[in-house]
C-alpha cells in the first residue's frame, strides 16, 4: 500500500512539473509583428543583417517593419539631385524592380508568423525629408508557391 500512495505522488509531482515546464517553455501568442519578432531571434537576426549589409535602417513598431535608407549617406549626393524629381522617378523605378523581392519577404514574414494585418515599408530619405515611402501589407505578399510559379516562369 505505501508503493501504491509513493507511486501516486510521484505521478503527481511529474504531472505537476510538466505543467510547470510546459507553461515556462511556452510564449504567449504575439499580438503584432514587433512582438512576433522579438520572440523570432532568427528571423529578427535575418532582417537586421539585410539591413545591415546594405546600410539601411530597421525599425520595428506594433505592426510595421520599416527599412530607411537615408540617400544623404551616398558618396557625392547633394540636397538639391536627392529631392530633384528626377532622382525621386529613379528611385520610385528601382523600387518598383524589386517589388517581387519585398513581397517575396513580405510572405514569407506572412507564412512565418501567422500574421496578416503587418506592413513592411521601403522609405528613401535625405536627412530629414522623406524621397519616397512604399509600403506593402501582408496581403500584398507572395506565397511560396507564387515565387516558384514565377522563378519558373522565369526559367
Amino acid at each position: 500500500m505505501r508503493k501504491n500512495k509513493s507511486l501516486t505522488v510521484l505521478i503527481s509531482l511529474l504531472a505537476v512539473l510538466c505543467i510547470v515546464f510546459a507553461g515556462c517553455s511556452s510564449q504567449p501568442k504575439p499580438e503584432n509583428i514587433e512582438q512576433y519578432l522579438e520572440q523570432n531571434e532568427e528571423l529578427t537576426a535575418q532582417l537586421e543583417s539585410i539591413a545591415g549589409a546594405s546600410g539601411w535602417d530597421l525599425s520595428i513598431s506594433g505592426n510595421a517593419i520599416v527599412f530607411t535608407y537615408d540617400v544623404n549617406n551616398m558618396q557625392g549626393m547633394t540636397e538639391e539631385f536627392a529631392l530633384s524629381d528626377s532622382f525621386k522617378s529613379a528611385v520610385e523605378s528601382a523600387i518598383d524592380s524589386q517589388e517581387g523581392t519585398y513581397k517575396e519577404v513580405t510572405g514569407s514574414i506572412r507564412d512565418q508568423s501567422g500574421m496578416q494585418d503587418f506592413t513592411l515599408s521601403i522609405i528613401y530619405k535625405y536627412g530629414d525629408t522623406e524621397i519616397v515611402n512604399k509600403t506593402y501589407t501582408a496581403e500584398d505578399g507572395l506565397s511560396e508557391e507564387e515565387v516558384q510559379e514565377i522563378k519558373d516562369d522565369a526559367a
